[in-house]
């Protein structure tokens, strides 16, 4: 233990800890211009937000009083995010709950907390312990290879994955090698701290026994460890996250056996429902409005700018600006961020992301009967701004390492191209990717959407699966062969796309969310309640408090969509 962490320790036992966390931060007020500045900054922020929602916020809405089981929110430490998190305490509040939120110590976002006035807030440096460096180390060494260490697991945590993931973001790789010094430093660090976790995580939940808990970004470090333990306890972990616009989000409840899917899939209940329901071409043209209409406002994803730079091009101009063969087709490849939500989802058919694109990019380069598009993911330009970071992207780097200059049948559009990637379905003949949520939309338009991933919408009727590196590769050596989605299929993939787009989706009535393009997609939220009867009244919180209560399904489901959405035909 170092003498940081001994020293920590002892605050946090003598109760301490934040009366030296407060006096350091008034040390580096005073010392600090850039830190003062930034700090300013967000204190005039907080002082907006209050005057406009101060007093909306304040509402009593709990019918049982502080008398209701705790729910436990996971913040997630940021200014931007803080202010979606107030707008879901009081749906807590609403469902009958008593609100507790678990942050890291901070000044400024306790005073957020603060305006709902009832809300229990905690914080994590009370429950970790010290970092093991030791057992840590121990362990890595234990690990012959990667695929091993990812393996690994403590008291049925998986921190291997976890620690993996945390360090791969941290490093900005897409790969992890145990013979780099760097990179083994980079998982003893993570996996110290996974470690740290899993026994705060036990802690956390003895101490608060709380039997519902929200998150908001369950793979990495600590929330993983966290969300593991509730899943093994049998508790009701929900996680909550923008959706595919402004004022949109979705929610998904989760046990063991789903643990591994993707916040935006179907739950077997849905899909089943879906699958099994009459059809009519209008549903299918709604959703394929829902995102033209989207992607043409430039608010798809808007969360991290996938589409701020972005425009509709004509299939014409497209084929000429890029300048592909116009008498072969074209297969488009769309690389996942190599290093950004790694392990998360289902089972990687060649083993993680960036591994994935390197085997795909050899295969296109020895198909020349077939145009291939590589499509770099815009959201690398919000994420590297975000960062502070500039220059070519992880996946970019990939491309040049591996192929140096393309090939005369291989292209490579940038993040920052203006071509919408809604624009490329009027040219793909074929979609390639692990589980993107570009797949889901290819599909809908009858593309064949060649998948290397578990975990989101693959085998549910009309994508193109693969149970080996081998049989995915040997897809791509003749991929000209790949047929068109029949009828069959298109009407499945409208069917799954109309779920995830239209019937999952929360559209928000009661508050509004939007991104700017000026300052980084930061949120901007804004109540449309006042008092404690517009909060009572508002059928979206309503509808969300009830789905939070009931506590059986897995998929919140907005009630005015699948109202309007399917019917089964039933004897």
């Amino acid at each position: 233990m170092t003498f940081r962490d001994t020293l920590r320790q002892i605050l946090v036992r003598t109760r301490t800890f934040g009366i030296a966390h407060g006096a350091r931060r008034h040390i580096r007020l005073l010392t600090d211009g850039t830190y003062r500045a930034s700090e300013h900054g967000r204190r005039k922020a907080l002082q907006a937000f209050s005057e406009r929602h101060g007093e909306a916020l304040a509402s009593e809405l709990s019918p049982n009083g502080l008398s209701g089981p705790r729910a436990l929110l996971i913040g997630f430490g940021v200014d931007e995010c803080i202010r979606l998190e107030l707008p879901l305490l009081k749906i807590l509040e609403m469902a009958g709950f008593r609100p507790v939120v678990l942050t890291e110590r901070d000044g400024i976002l306790r005073e957020y907390y603060g305006l709902l006035g009832n809300t229990e807030v905690v914080y994590w440096d009370q429950y970790r312990p010290a970092l093991d460096y030791a057992r840590a180390a121990a362990l890595v060494d234990e690990a012959p290879t990667v695929q091993s260490f990812l393996e690994l697991e403590v008291d049925g945590i998986r921190v291997g994955r976890f620690a993996a993931a945390t360090a791969m973001k941290a490093l900005r790789v897409g790969e992890l090698d145990l013979q780099s010094d760097t990179h083994r430093r980079s998982l003893e660090l993570h996996l110290a701290s996974s470690l740290r976790y899993v026994l705060a995580s036990r802690h956390i939940l003895d101490e608060l026994r709380s039997d519902t808990v929200l998150f908001v970004d369950r793979g990495y470090t600590p929330q993983a460890e966290l969300f593991d333990t509730c899943l093994n306890r049998g508790l009701d972990a929900i996680t909550w996250n923008t959706a595919h616009k402004s004022s949109t989000l979705l929610f998904k409840r989760y046990d063991r056996h789903i643990r591994d899917e993707h916040y935006s899939s179907l739950s077997a209940k849905t899909w089943d429902r879906l699958r099994k329901a009459s059809w009519e071409e209008a549903k299918t043209d709604r959703v394929r409005d829902e995102l033209r209409r989207t992607y043409e406002s430039q608010d798809w994803y808007s969360e991290v700018g996938t589409q701020f730079n972005a425009r509709t091009v004509d299939r014409q101009q497209i084929l000429a600006s890029i300048g592909v063969d116009r008498d072969k087709k074209v297969a488009v490849i769309f690389p996942h961020i190599v290093w950004d939500g790694s392990f998360f989802w289902g089972d990687d058919l060649l083993g993680n992301y960036r591994n994935w694109l390197v085997e795909t990019l050899k295969a296109a380069a020895a198909n020349d009967r077939v145009n291939w598009v590589v499509k770099i993911h815009p959201a690398n330009t919000t994420k590297n701004a975000r960062a502070g970071l500039d220059g070519m992207t992880a996946e970019e780097q990939v491309v040049r390492d591996h192929l140096g200059e393309l090939p005369d049948h291989m292209f490579l559009l940038p993040p920052e191209t203006e071509i919408s990637t809604y624009s490329l379905f009027a040219v793909a003949d074929y979609c390639l990717t692990v589980r993107g949520t570009v797949g889901m939309e290819a599909a809908l338009f009858g593309i064949p959407v060649i998948t290397a991933g578990t975990g989101r919408y693959d085998r549910r009727g009309f994508t193109v699966d693969s149970d080996s590196p081998e049989a995915y590769l040997a897809k791509l050596a003749h991929i000209e062969d790949v047929p068109p989605l029949t009828p069959e299929e298109s009407e499945l993939a409208a069917k799954f796309a109309y779920g995830v787009f239209i019937e999952r989706p929360c559209a928000l009535t009661s508050y509004s969310v939007t991104y700017s393009k000026e300052h980084l997609t930061q949120a901007d939220v804004r109540l449309n309640v006042e008092r404690r009867e517009d909060w009572l009244a508002a059928d979206d919180l309503v509808s969300l408090a009830s789905w939070l209560k009931d506590g059986s399904e897995s998929d919140y489901l907005h009630p005015q969509s699948v109202g309007d959405g399917s019917r089964v035909e039933t004897a």
